[in-house]
């Protein structure tokens, strides 16, 4: 025999927060999700080959927190990660990589870029762009994102404008 449960709202015992709630046409809303889009405000000049981007300006940030250039999720979990980087004079023919740092470490190395004369646009502003699955412990677990650029230093990164500037966005797609 079935049985019916009728409820308007689901929480764990002890907790003063929704896990989700159901409305009248028996839909399921998840609870507030942990999410962010953090980005460069202005430009990071004479780059060295190895390094971090700047974050400091928020759009957006739900149960995270940014500091320092770091991005602390509160709950813990798989995070989905974007990141898109904008680097300008980059020499020809050789590598730089998007990196997504985890505790201050490498955790992941996304797109691989080497610049050609077929692809070079004036004035040598490239875009970087990669995705990441990341598990953080919603505690102590940060994320940053850097890179290394090929060939140098004293590059650019970023620019003066929101539309093109570095972005970092990320948001929970499993907690633990």
């Amino acid at each position: 025999m079935a049985s019916i449960l009728n409820v308007d709202k689901v929480r764990a015992t002890g907790s003063t927060t929704d896990g989700f709630t159901v409305n009248s046409n028996g839909s399921v809303s998840p609870g507030n999700l942990p999410c962010w889009d953090v980005w460069e405000n202005g430009q990071q000049n004479n780059v060295q080959s190895n390094f971090v981007v700047n974050f400091s300006e928020t759009r957006f940030i739900h149960d995270a927190t940014l500091s320092n250039n770091r991005i602390t999720p509160a709950v813990a979990g798989v995070y989905s990660v974007v990141t898109t980087i904008r680097i300008d004079s980059l020499n020809l023919y050789n590598n730089s990589f998007i990196h997504l740092l985890k505790n201050g470490s490498i955790h992941q190395r996304g797109i691989e870029f080497v610049p050609n004369s077929s692809n070079a646009v004036y004035p040598k502003l490239y875009t970087l762009q990669s995705s990441f699955l990341v598990e953080v412990n919603g505690s102590s677990d940060y994320l940053q994102i850097g890179g290394t650029i090929g060939g140098g230093n004293n590059h650019n990164i970023g620019y003066n404008d929101i539309r093109f500037a570095n972005h970092f966005q990320g948001f929970l797609v499993r907690a633990a």
